[in-house]
């Protein structure tokens, strides 16, 4: 984007324009505040759905701020203290062995499906090869220390336990390695271009000679700061309009609606994933939620598991932001197609087992 390309060749002290994720962030946060204190001066029981999405938007966005902040704050460290160089040789290992360095990336960078975007997003600029970027942004929710943990306490004692803590982390490299293997060309194609050098929604970097960005003599610190800012608010506006989509989907959407379908393999897994989708929570919480719906085989449990950290509706409007909206449908699309082959091979295999 344009703002974060400006920010890292200005002068120090230079005048210098919010960035517009910025600006369109603060615009969308007073709208909502100005909502929320609308409802102090009317009836509360008359607008009791508004109240309700109020609680379930205000909900996520503080559950997910503080991952896409970790995920900013990891991204502008990338930007300011790695030198571009070891990404550059780094990108001259065979691709096979990128991508599987890349599925166990969570244990390096443990963030989040919120923090995951704008870390591939930085990677990719700094020189990762496509395939490898969007296999550690898939596999990284999943497989990380805090996700896992919250699993195994989730499920502990309970019968599918080692079945949904392993294939949890098992399915999520699988699906993640397979994703970055398809739409590694396609995703090299429709970000960067022919000779356009390299670009994620129209951001660049300038590498020195010793590998740094050129910043007028800038120090790192306040270089920081402003890659820091620009990452964040780039990624909160569509944040906020993830947050406040799902808070009205679950608002409407009768919270009884899954049980009716939970006794048929081949509807209860879509609609998990569905259901993953639309309530759009942290990979770091998910699995409390989903460990009370018993009525659900634990392999259409494993699907929302793994499905939820790498695509929902705030995920989508992330993606969107991040990628384009070309690539966010090719995204949606692979990833949908991946989770639900795979899911419906395991419940088939699970059930011969049974």
């Amino acid at each position: 984007m344009t703002e974060l390309r400006e920010s890292a060749t200005a002068p120090v002290g230079a005048g210098r324009p919010r960035p517009r994720g910025a600006g369109t962030a603060v615009l969308l946060g007073a709208a909502l505040l100005t909502v929320v204190l609308g409802l102090r001066l009317i009836d509360a029981q008359s607008v009791g759905w508004l109240n309700n999405i109020l609680l379930i938007g205000s909900g996520l966005l503080l559950e997910a701020v503080p991952f896409l902040l970790l995920g900013a704050a990891v991204a502008a460290a990338i930007e300011v203290y790695v030198p571009q160089s070891w990404f550059l040789r780094f990108g001259r290992v065979p691709r096979g062995v990128q991508m599987a360095a890349a599925s166990f990336g969570g244990f390096l960078f443990p963030v989040c499906e919120c923090g995951s975007v704008p870390v591939a997003r930085r990677l990719l600029v700094n020189g990762l090869t496509p395939g490898a970027a969007l296999t550690f942004m898939l596999a990284a929710p999943v497989v990380n220390p805090v996700v896992i943990l919250s699993t195994w306490f989730a499920f502990r004692g309970q019968p599918q336990e080692v079945f949904i803590v392993v294939g949890r982390i098992v399915l999520g490299i699988v699906v993640a390695l397979v994703v970055g293997a398809l739409l590694a060309k396609r995703f090299e194609r429709l970000a960067f271009g022919r000779g356009a050098g390299e670009r994620i929604g129209g951001e660049s970097r300038t590498a020195a000679p010793d590998g740094e960005s050129v910043s007028g003599g800038r120090d790192r610190l306040g270089r920081y700061f402003e890659h820091l800012g620009s990452e964040f608010f780039s990624m909160l506006k569509f944040m906020l309009i993830g947050a406040t989509i799902a808070a009205v989907i679950q608002t409407f959407v009768p919270q009884n609606a899954m049980n009716t379908v939970s006794s048929t393999a081949l509807i209860a897994i879509p609609a998990m994933m569905l259901f993953a989708y639309l309530l759009s929570l942290c990979s770091e919480s998910d699995a409390i939620l989903i460990s009370s719906f018993t009525q659900f085989s634990p392999v259409a449990q494993l699907a929302f598991l793994v499905f939820g950290p790498m695509l929902d509706l705030k995920l989508t409007a992330l993606y969107t932001g991040a990628f384009g909206r070309r690539m966010a449908r090719v995204l949606v699309i692979a990833i949908t197609g991946t989770v639900l082959i795979l899911c419906l091979w395991i419940e088939a295999v699970w059930g011969l087992m049974r």
